[in-house]
């Protein structure tokens, strides 16, 4: 059986193996540690899982009062993001995945998943959380993925 996603057209192969999609890889794992360390140093033992998304989140709400204090091109942001991201493919088995968009000479990280269709942009899921405020937009998706992600391991695939 193949590992390779048939989905993948020749185009997505090269944008995953892009020298910028290599750099910004390189680059989340001092995002992350950052991020722990610095930005949400209150993360709990258990920082992948939903309780850690959920304080990731009130932090970055209590950072940015409103949408428009955000500057798209934070740092802050996008730590935010690599931690969302880190979270679904350490807890829930997603995969990261260059998925440009408007330029195909910029990264646009995104989790993906084998057990569903679903793509979700770390930067917009960002963007989203300010938008919505709620301070469970990100549990939220958590939980639906979680269950998916359940009933998948339960069919008899391993974990990652």
């Amino acid at each position: 059986m193949s590992t390779v996603d048939p989905s993948m057209s020749r185009r997505s192969l090269s944008d995953q193996l892009a020298p910028v999609w290599v750099e910004w890889l390189a680059y989340k794992t001092d995002a992350l540690d950052r991020f722990v360390t610095h930005d949400v140093p209150q993360l709990p033992p258990d920082r992948y899982s939903e309780t850690g998304i959920r304080v990731a989140e009130q932090a970055l709400l209590a950072r940015f009062t409103a949408l428009e204090t955000a500057d798209p091109d934070d740092s802050l942001l996008t730590r935010f993001g690599c931690y969302l991201g880190e979270t679904l493919t350490e807890a829930l088995d997603g995969y990261w995945f260059n998925d440009p968009f408007l330029d195909p000479r910029l990264p646009r990280p995104t989790v993906r998943f084998l057990y569903t269709d679903v793509r979700l942009c770390v930067r917009e899921q960002v963007v989203l959380a300010l938008h919505h405020r709620s301070g469970t937009y990100w549990s939220q998706i958590y939980r639906a993925l979680s269950g998916l992600c359940v009933t998948w391991w339960e069919s008899g695939h391993s974990r990652r």
